[in-house]
């Protein structure tokens, strides 16, 4: 079967299994394989070797397999030992995200899991405003005036209500506290 489109997919992680090394590395390596399922029920797996080579490049070098996979789980929350049957057990039905690319083979386009996530793993898109005011704040642009936004018809009890004018400094913590444009949501709740 395999996966029919590419992006980060929010699946279930079904299961979890061993393979014999796909890349025919030496013993001790072995494959992690988890098993993936979407909502509407399409499924894949992905594998990720489980060994004490060290990684060489990228975000992970200087790291061996086992640890790199250890703080990918640690991501997933979890936080246990790397036996198959206490992942297996441990992950059932644990949601994540997983970053499907196509891969060309032999004139037909196949779609591969690259890597997990946590769910809302990727970066969101901030409110444009936002981010242009505190870019602009950052690096001493000026930003041309915008009407100012009504204030809401009940006021929030935190905060007095108070037109916003575009060219207010925001603070960096006030762009952190930006709400996502496309929130994450768990197809299974």
């Amino acid at each position: 079967m395999g996966f029919s489109t590419e992006g980060d997919l929010l699946v279930k992680i079904t299961g979890v299994r061993a393979a014999a090394s796909r890349f025919n590395s030496p013993a001790p390596a072995i494959d992690i394989v988890f098993e993936l399922e979407t909502k509407d029920g399409q499924v894949d797996q992905y594998a990720v070797e489980l060994s004490p080579e060290i990684i060489d490049r990228g975000r992970n070098a200087g790291k061996s397999r086992a640890q790199a996979l250890a703080e990918n789980l640690a991501q997933l929350g979890y936080t246990g030992r790397l036996l198959v049957s206490e992942m297996n057990a441990g992950m059932a039905g644990t949601i994540c995200e997983a970053h499907v690319a196509p891969r060309e083979y032999n004139g037909n386009t196949y779609y591969d899991v690259k890597w997990l996530n946590k769910r809302g793993g990727r970066s969101e898109t901030i409110d444009t405003a936002a981010a242009d005011a505190h870019v602009a704040a950052m690096l001493g642009y000026q930003l041309a005036p915008v009407a100012a936004v009504a204030a809401p018809a009940v006021a929030p009890v935190t905060r007095p209500a108070a037109p916003v004018a575009a060219t207010a400094v925001v603070a960096p913590s006030d762009v952190a506290a930006a709400p996502a444009v496309r929130p994450v949501v768990d197809p299974w709740e």
